[in-house]
């Protein structure tokens, strides 16, 4: 519960920065955008849930928060816009955080998280969206994952208060019989390597 609360904190803050600067968070999709993501991972099973928890049944009417794609809830993708998580089971949690709101995130959000720190700015709503499609799909065929942090990632142009960026390789055991890797600036999918 604690962590649901310090979320809702989260996003209030980071609305309210966002509304006096007049922007609207990078990471602010509409249904069709976030529908077209669980299209394009879907493997069989795919959920849409408004921010009640409860399943939508009109999305003209109920504003998408998150996406499961499996019974479990195991590989699932929500969205807070200024920031969106992807889940895998208990093992992962991928943030992408909008670069306006980044110096309101504390090592205490971020510890045991895989943080993305490319300029999502300066990316299209198409290329974040085929983004996040292309690693849950990664993780929808993934039997295990584990996270190793590496050396702090060196970037010049921003500066972090309040946690520390690092690099990270993320070893995927897939169903998949192939192996190979795939990169997303600081984050790195070894899948079967």
């Amino acid at each position: 519960m604690e962590d649901y609360d310090t979320e809702i904190i989260l996003k209030e803050q980071c609305l309210k920065m966002n509304s006096k600067k007049n922007d609207v968070p990078c990471m602010k999709f509409s249904n069709k955008e976030k529908q077209r993501i669980g299209e394009n991972v879907s493997q069989g099973f795919v959920m849409f849930f408004a921010d009640n928890g409860e399943v939508i049944q009109d999305f003209e009417k109920e504003d998408i928060e998150w996406i499961s794609f499996d019974e479990k809830e195991y590989v699932a993708i929500r969205f807070l816009g200024f920031w969106t998580s992807i889940f895998f089971a208990d093992e992962l949690e991928l943030m992408f955080i909008d670069d306006n709101d980044k110096g309101h995130f504390t090592s205490e959000d971020t510890d045991y998280n895989t943080v993305y720190e490319g300029k999502l700015n300066e990316l299209t709503h198409n290329e974040i969206c085929e983004m996040f499609s292309e690693i849950l799909v990664i993780l929808t065929k993934a039997e295990s994952v584990t996270v190793e942090e590496q050396d702090t990632y060196e970037c010049c142009d921003r500066v972090y208060r309040q946690y520390k960026p690092l690099n990270y390789i993320v070893r995927v055991k897939s169903k998949e019989n192939n192996s190979y890797i795939k990169s997303y600036y600081n984050i790195e999918f070894r899948v079967n390597c």
